[in-house]
């Protein structure tokens, strides 16, 4: 989850880059470990919670190419 004021960095983080760019480094964001996956989370984040992926659905037509819905399980 994102608040306003974390919103300018998050969206760095959605920018098209190499995969060899650091996210985190980016948007100039701590990683820290999460309790339940793997993937690490932001320390700077009021909000987080980790789940399940169950499904994700793409959406083809998009205005600037495609989008994906990524729908969990906590």
């Amino acid at each position: 989850m994102v608040t306003e004021d974390l919103a300018e960095q998050m969206n760095m983080t959605s920018q098209a880059v190499n995969c060899d760019v650091y996210e985190f480094n980016l948007a100039n964001l701590t990683p820290i470990d999460s309790l339940k996956i793997k993937p690490k989370r932001v320390k700077e984040s009021k909000i987080t919670f980790e789940c399940e992926m169950v499904h994700y659905y793409f959406l083809e037509n998009y205005k600037n190419g495609s989008a994906c819905i990524v729908t969990g399980r906590l």
